[in-house]
Formats: C-alpha cells, sequence, structure tokens
C-alpha cells in the first residue's frame, strides 16, 4: 500500500505553496502551525514513497534487458512457466495465471522505465524532485514491474532446481548457475530444456 496519494497531495501543495514549487525549496515558511505540520507529513510521506521505489527499482531492473522489446521478455517467461507447468515440473501452480495477470497490467515501455527508475534513485536527487516522481505514474508502473520479475524468478528458481534434481547424475558438470545468470536471460535456455522433459 502507498503510504500517501502523493497526486492528490501535490495538488494541495501547488494550491498552498505555488511560490515554494517554482522555488525549489523543501519547505516554505508555514503561515500557522496546521500548514506546518500538512507539509512535514508530507515530507515524511514522500521520503517513505522514495524507499520503497528505490528499493522495487533496484532490485526489478537487473532482470530486464534493454536490447529486447518488454512484450517478448514477458512472452518468453511466460512460454517458460506455462511449459513446465504442463510438464509437472513447477510447483507453484498460480505461477502462469499471476505472471499473466501482471503482464496484462504493464506496457510496453515497462522496461525502459524500470531502467530509468533505477537510474533516478541511484542518484541523489533533491526532495521536491523526489516528491514529483513519487507523485506521478512511476511507482505504480515500477510496483507492477517488480511483482512481475519477482514472481517470475521464483518460478525460474523453482524450475532449476527440479532441473538440478532430475538431471543429477546426468550432468553433474554442469553449472547452471553460469547458464542461467537471471530471469530473463535464462528463458530461452529453460524453454528448451523444459520441452526435453516434456518428451
Amino acid at each position: 500500500t502507498r503510504a500517501v496519494r502523493a497526486d492528490q497531495v501535490l495538488v494541495v501543495i501547488k494550491e498552498l505553496t505555488g511560490r515554494w514549487l517554482k522555488s525549489e525549496s523543501w519547505l516554505p515558511e508555514a503561515t500557522d502551525a496546521a500548514t506546518d505540520r500538512f507539509m512535514r507529513s508530507v515530507k515524511s510521506a514522500s521520503e517513505a514513497e522514495w524507499e520503497i521505489l528505490k528499493l522495487r527499482a533496484i532490485g526489478a531492473a537487473p532482470f530486464v534487458e534493454m536490447g529486447r522489446t518488454w512484450s517478448e521478455q514477458i512472452e518468453r517467461v511466460l512460454e517458460v512457466v506455462e511449459s513446465a507447468h504442463r510438464a509437472g515440473r513447477l510447483r507453484d501452480h498460480d505461477a502462469a495465471q499471476v505472471l499473466k495477470t501482471l503482464a496484462t497490467a504493464t506496457g510496453e515501455n515497462t522496461h525502459t522505465v524500470l531502467r530509468a527508475a533505477a537510474d533516478l534513485v541511484a542518484g541523489d536527487p533533491p526532495p521536491i524532485e523526489r516528491l514529483r516522481n513519487v507523485a506521478g505514474s512511476m511507482p505504480d508502473a515500477v510496483a507492477t514491474a517488480s511483482r512481475f520479475v519477482n514472481r517470475a524468478d521464483d518460478a525460474i528458481r523453482a524450475i532449476e532446481d527440479d532441473l538440478y534434481e532430475r538431471r543429477a547424475g546426468l550432468l553433474e558438470t554442469e553449472n547452471l548457475e553460469d547458464v542461467t545468470a537471471g530471469v530473463f536471460a535464462a528463458v530461452g535456455w529453460l524453454a528448451d530444456a523444459v520441452e526435453d522433459f516434456e518428451t
């Protein structure tokens, strides 16, 4: 749950402190105690939103590839998960449906938004810039992408574990960690592996 509906709060802030937004100063000189308390609560909520955005963006961004379209990436993930489910290689029976639902809630530019968010939080923008970003569409887009990536990562790891178990003794010298260095980098190889086990 988001700590504050920053989009709505920003409207109020603009009405109360238009001069503040132009000056880039974080806390204006309050005209009364109530306004002062309100502005300080906005600062606290904005910082909480920023930390959530930072955690999600940094955690999910490494799993996406900028050289491939987002639709291609999610298509390959879904293909692997569905193939593994049909082959009985995935204990999480809800994974495919959950991932489909999350995928439909993302846009074609999700991977670029995620990368932009990761670059943004890696820096140290001023508080007003943080507020502007958490008040926009970025947090929701990153949250959905993060949920997709995390659920996909769990599913891929479960498939890897199954492959380890079933191929133990046959490919003892093969290091699957080297082959599957991440969710999206792994899906091509895993798709072939799952197909082999379907036959």
